[in-house]
């Protein structure tokens, strides 16, 4: 695993540790300016409409990432992963394929598209 790998799992594991604390604040440093969330069937969701929206979702959200891959090419990395959503005591799981950008030296999202069921 190169130095890019590693940062980026860190993004994840971070995003991750941050959900169920409700740390909206961290999550939203690990995203870029025009993030877009792209879901089935629903318009793109903006970095300030997902944090809307994360402040509308219950407080008990849990979630964990399977990373199957992560390529990088530049200042320009892919992930691809399987993510398992629990909140309000229903399960959603699904593929889930992000674009990471590195901005300033860190590794952001920038385009997450996922296919929660």
């Amino acid at each position: 695993m190169n130095a890019d790998e590693k940062e980026i799992r860190d993004v994840i594991a971070r995003w991750h540790r941050a959900t169920p604390a409700g740390d909206l604040d961290t999550i939203l440093t690990l995203m870029t300016d025009d993030a877009l969330f792209l879901r089935g069937g629903q318009k793109p969701m903006t970095r300030a409409e997902f944090a809307k929206s994360f402040r509308a979702m219950p407080a008990d959200i849990q979630s964990r990432q399977d990373i199957k891959e992560i390529g990088v090419s530049g200042d320009l990395a892919y992930c691809y992963s399987h993510i398992t959503v629990t909140m309000g005591g229903k399960r959603r799981d699904g593929p889930v394929l992000t674009v990471f950008r590195k901005i300033g030296g860190q590794w952001l999202l920038s385009r997450d598209a996922n296919m929660l069921s």
